[in-house]
């Protein structure tokens, strides 16, 4: 199977349905939290201690898996502090709750059983799960999936020998049945413990913990006998009580000698015995209880149970008994002890009492359980007989006639039963329905069938047609929608026309369905080279290019028009779990593209944001379309906040938010998509508003904003084109087009049409808001219905006036309306409500404040001679400069003024010119990035670097020089760099590096999107950890390549490092405030960076390694001119200073190969 089908239950209960069923609605109610928490608290305390520690002092990342509401993921985060903990679950409702509750938490929403996904990469240190294994039918085939997602450890908690399970679970977990081996670990402890007794108790049995380890990673941690609990019984519940008589005894044993008969015991001994005596009643008081509150399946656990605590205290009062020879105390002891064997007799004979009585009810089950399959047999008997007496009196009725039937419902027996009238009712409806059948088969029938069907038709034609329609096959039924749209309106729907034209010429398309192998893109249409240093623009579309020819399409042709390659992202996914897309030229150019990217189910944009797998997918197949565009600087132009995450992946990309109009004035938007839009507004680097009203509204939350309006297409629409609507029975003609919606002012319409009866009121325009239904009673109004955008010019030189009735309501008070523009452009009057975004038209639209104002602002507009270019002449001049390619020109301008935060880059030297040159040039070439400055920091170099950066620094004034008098080590020489660097943040970089196109911005944009990382730093061919990649080249071209290749592939992606090399990282300033500079003790290298990770990790910040930066490193270019003996001295100097602060260093580690 390729399912999840074939680990998980087929039932209801505990399908994903079920569980988001549960989490959203009732988890809360029924105690699921306090259960989480009580389930995370047993864990702690039941944890390995080594696991414990070497988990806080390596910062291990744990996964929670099966985390349901965050709760006892929580509570382990709290109990293992340091400890990188994510909580994984495969309900989407219960990881939006996490999140919200815990947002200093990491959770997401993820199926590890979703075998389709493809090969799993261990992803975390330690995969943990409470109480979880149980509710699946086949528990160790799901084990070894979750397995494959822990490095070094699996952790389970599980209930134990839970024979009568409750309704969730399928499984159950015994000594006999539980692997010693899981994949590559193998199990290396197992402590039981039973719950019954627990305040609160969330579990009436008992848990166990299960750890397997990977080996070899064991072999690391330097166990001992003591470290390793392999315990399949659960500690006694009065282990307790009995270790405080024992030590009671050695006490007295020992500092008080013997108390005889004659010698009385202390205050502190009689206290210590009354404490003993209360801790028993109370676990009496509780085992009782849980009894209870159990059913016989727990009765041998019960039994077992209690004859160790009888073993536990009969042990601790022998240990007394002989101290206490003659004394008060001894009566006392003796007295709980008969106690606690009468209380231990009751119990067994309660559980014999229980086993007479299953016994018992054992036997009446079998007996009623007989007593029902007689029955069964005899009902089964009787229904057969029934059925060959119907059988046999409708081969009745059949021979002799319909009549029959009705005789034997007419002159049955007075008196017969209920049953009987029944038995004859079906006989009679058996008759019914043989003469009904003769009926329908007979010839007459089919020949008269056009006539009923066209007698229906001429009676109520809709409804046969929907009728006819509604049988047919589901093609047959989008065809004849199709048909009634366009007999309808008359012409083709625009939305249709792209449909058809991609149905007869379909675009092509890349599926990517191994990441590793090459794909080819030889197919797709031909790409332009990048223009310059003009960077690409992704628009990530509110609409289809194909839907309605508005402000997206324009401002994108625009945009190609500059030079720009442009790559239209629709709205409108494939319908594929393949990674790829679909691509359209738009134009001859190869620079305008449209472009469809794969997500399976191809959701709509407009209600919800993208959960994490959707994030995954768009993601993946963006890398998809990066693999053909190779864009190595980018300008992410975001239309709808739905975009938010992905269109923060493009490399080296400018996030830019394209505010068209309140998106809170409209009545279908949901909260979550308000609130992401708000999260877009204060992320993006640059707001783009279209309107005053917007600009006063939202300044106050953008970084940076700039006011880019609406325009027009001045040539489609100052030409006038040969052929013109003409009303037929010649009136005039009042006309608007667009969209006729929520915000369309249907009284006024009524009331312009009522005091302008000889006139045409034209609309033309899709209308949602079923505002041609409320004028339908009036016959000088007409709708049109949706027209293509190359028809507009049609339609608007056939109007006398040009209308904008809208609503003055918030959406239209933020509205820049374009057809405004398109209107002056054909010289037109044009009338409008007042809104404040027409104060900008000079004077060129008359102006309403109320409907009596408006119907006489047309009444002057109607009296205008036609055709007098006195008005005509100034609304065309006025339109001529605001055309789409000026307001690309603005958004362009805007892009280039933007003031984004200054970086400071500290280049440490010490000889090695060649490598600093190579550096410094890679800085100057690939960088991509204004706001910057350089400081470069000499260790009294000796081969001419000092003399070559002094001539490089005077060439810019971005660039910096420090020549220091003596070698003062990396951790200071690097300290004196950023002591003096002024930006936002700090980049340090060895001199034996070699930067690639766009890195400073695309890190710098890692460390934007992930607030808690105080660090970033970049994959490399050469260093000695995680971030090391496996790649080969044989010169800095055939680099550029690869390195282009990998980090397109991984676009956006980064993940925590425990310890990040300092061979390039970049900091924020707020963690270079908070920690401070690299610790000079470390002195010319060797450890610094471990520390300061340690220090960052301290004071709360991540650090991040960017798989979407690529920086070439030679690795040690100065270490290396130290021998090796030297190196070896300074490395264990080191480390003994490192570890005198943090305890044992942990070596790094390299990235494993995908399982």
């Amino acid at each position: 199977m390729n399912s999840r089908r074939s680990l998980v239950s087929d039932n209801q209960i505990n399908s994903q349905g079920y569980w988001d069923g549960r989490f959203g609605e009732d988890w809360e109610v029924l105690g699921g939290r306090q259960q989480s928490r009580f389930f995370g608290a047993v864990a702690l305390n039941m944890l390995p201690s080594w696991l414990a520690r070497v988990s806080r002092q390596r910062q291990l990342a744990w996964c929670d898996w099966g985390c349901a509401l965050g709760d006892g993921t929580n509570e382990l985060a709290q109990g293992l502090p340091g400890v990188q903990m994510t909580g994984v679950d495969f309900s989407e409702v219960a990881i939006v709750d996490a999140n919200a509750r815990f947002p200093g938490q990491h959770f997401v929403t993820e199926n590890w059983l979703d075998t389709a996904a493809g090969s799993t990469v261990a992803g975390y240190d330690v995969v943990f799960s409470s109480n979880t294994l149980e509710h699946f039918h086949q528990p160790w085939a799901v084990l070894d999936s979750v397995a494959a997602h822990a490095r070094h450890c699996l952790v389970m908690m599980l209930p134990y020998r839970e024979r009568e399970r409750i309704e969730e679970h399928h499984a159950s977990f015994m000594p006999e049945n539980i692997p010693q081996f899981v994949g590559d670990k193998v199990l290396v402890h197992v402590q039981v413990r039973d719950t019954r007794a627990d305040q609160p108790c969330f579990w009436p049995g008992e848990q166990v913990m299960l750890v397997w380890a990977e080996p070899n990673w064991l072999a690391e941690q330097q166990l001992y006998l003591q470290d390793v609990h392999l315990d399949p019984e659960p500690e006694s519940t009065l282990r307790a009580q009995g270790d405080t008589v024992a030590n009671l005894a050695a006490e007295l044993s020992g500092g008080l000698a013997k108390i005889r008969s004659n010698v009385a015991a202390s205050s502190e001994q009689t206290a210590a015995m009354d404490s003993i005596r209360d801790a028993l009643s109370r676990w009496r008081l509780v085992f009782e209880a849980a009894n209870a509150a159990t059913g016989p399946a727990w009765e041998n656990e019960a039994r077992q149970r209690s004859e160790r605590d009888a073993a536990v205290l009969d042990e601790a009062l022998h240990k007394l008994e002989p101290l206490l020879l003659g004394s008060d105390l001894l009566t006392a002891l003796q007295d709980a002890k008969r106690r606690q064997q009468l209380a231990l007799n009751e119990v067994q004979q309660e559980v014999r009492s229980r086993q007479q009585l299953v016994a018992d009810a054992s036997q009446l089950l079998s007996e009623v359980e007989n007593q029902r399959s007689a029955a069964d047999i005899a009902r089964v008997d009787a229904e057969r007989a029934m059925q060959v007496a119907l059988r046999l009196s409708e081969q009745a009725i059949a021979l002799l006639g319909p009549s029959v039937g009705q005789q034997l419902v007419e002159h049955g027996p007075a008196g017969d039963s209920d049953d009987a009238r029944y038995q004859r009712t079906r006989l009679h409806l058996a008759s019914v329905d043989k003469e009904l059948s003769d009926v329908y088969a007979s010839t007459s029938w089919r020949v008269t069938t056009p006539i009923r069907v066209l007698r229906r038709l001429l009676s109520h034609p809709v409804q046969e047609i929907r009728n006819i329609v509604g049988k047919a096959p589901r093609p047959l039924q989008g065809m004849a929608r199709f048909s009634a749209r366009t007999l309808r309106s008359g012409r083709l729907d625009p939305s249709d026309k792209a449909k058809l034209k991609q149905m007869l010429s379909p675009s092509p398309r890349i599926a990517m369905a191994d990441p590793s192998l090459p794909v080819d893109y030889s197919h797709l249409p031909m790409l332009a080279p990048v223009n310059g240093g003009l960077p690409d623009v992704y628009v990530w579309a509110v609409i289809d290019w194909n839907f309605r020819t508005q402000r997206p399409q324009h401002l994108a042709a625009a945009l190609a028009a500059k030079g720009h390659r442009v790559f239209y992202i629709s709205n409108n996914f494939v319908d594929s779990s393949d990674a790829g897309f679909k691509v359209e030229a738009l134009d001859q150019s190869g620079r305008l593209f449209q472009v469809n990217l794969n997500q399976a189910g191809a959701p709509q944009i407009y209600h919800a944001m993208p959960g994490a797998k959707a994030v995954a997918a768009i993601r993946s197949s963006l890398a998809a379309l990066l693999g053909w565009a190779r864009s190595n600087s980018c300008i992410s132009f975001v239309q709808h906040p739905y975009w938010l995450e992905p269109a923060q992946f493009l490399p080296n990309s400018k996030l830019v938010y394209d505010c068209m109009d309140h998106h809170g004035g409209f009545e279908d938007n949901a909260d979550e998509i308000l609130a992401g839009e708000n999260q877009l507004i204060r992320q993006a680097d640059l707001l783009i508003v279209t309107s005053q009203w917007l600009h006063d509204e939202l300044s106050s939350s953008a970084r940076s904003i700039a006011m880019v309006r609406n325009a027009t297409e001045y040539t489609h629409f100052s030409e006038r084109p040969s052929k013109v609507f003409a009303d037929s029975a010649g009136r005039r003609v009042i006309g608007y087009y667009g969209a006729i919606a929520e915000w369309f002012d249907a009284d006024l319409l009524r009331k312009l049409a009522l005091d302008n009866p000889d006139a045409l009121v034209l609309m033309v325009g899709r209308d949602t808001a079923g505002v041609a239904g409320a004028l339908s009673d009036l016959s000088n109004v007409r709708f049109v219905g949706e027209v293509a955008y190359a028809e507009l010019p049609y339609w608007l030189y056939g109007f006398d006036v040009c209308l904008l009735p809208f609503k003055v309501i918030p959406l239209t008070l933020a509205t820049n309306p374009v057809k405004v523009y398109e209107y002056l452009s054909a010289g037109k009057p044009v009338v409008s409500v007042d809104l404040p975004e027409l104060s900008q038209f000079e004077g060129l639209v008359r102006l309403a404040a109320d409907h009596e104002g408006f119907l006489e602002q047309v009444k002057l507009a109607l009296a205008e001679p036609s055709g007098d270019q006195a008005l005509e002449l100034p609304r065309k001049q006025f339109a001529s400069r605001q055309t789409w390619l000026h307001r690309a020109t603005t958004l362009d301008n805007a892009l280039v003024a933007l003031q984004e935060p200054l970086i400071s880059i500290i280049v440490l030297t010490y000889n090695n010119l060649d490598y600093t040159k190579q550096c410094l040039h890679s800085l100057e070439t690939y960088s991509d990035y204004e706001n910057v400055e350089i400081i470069v920091v000499d260790n009294a170099s000796s081969d001419g670097s000092q003399e070559f950066l002094a001539d490089w620094a005077a060439n810019d004034p971005r660039y910096t020089f420090i020549a220091n008098e003596s070698n003062l080590g990396f951790s200071a020489g690097n300290n004196v760099g950023l002591r003096v660097a002024k930006g936002e943040y700090l980049v340090v970089l060895n001199n034996d590096t070699y930067v690639t196109p766009g890195w400073l911005r695309t890190l710098r944009n890692q460390l934007s999107r992930h607030p808690g990382a105080g660090l970033a730093g970049p994959v490399t061919n050469n260093i000695g950890n995680e971030a090391r990649i496996e790649i080969s080249y044989d010169s800095m071209d055939e680099m550029l390549e690869r390195a282009g290749k990998y980090t397109r592939l991984h676009a956006g992606r980064s993940f925590d490092i425990h310890t990040s090399a300092f061979f390039c990282v970049m900091l924020t300033r707020q963690a270079y405030e908070r920690v401070g500079g690299l610790d000079e003790q470390f002195g010319v290298g060797f450890f610094e960076d471990d520390d300061y990770c340690r220090r960052l990790e301290q004071a709360g910040f991540s650090r991040l390694c960017a798989e979407d930066v690529f920086v070439h490193h030679h690795l040690s270019a100065s270490f290396g001119k130290l021998k090796a003996e030297a190196r070896q001295a300074l490395f264990e100097k080191n480390k003994a200073l490192y570890e005198a602060k943090w305890g044992p260093w942990v070596p790094h580690d390299y990235r494993r190969p995908p399982c």
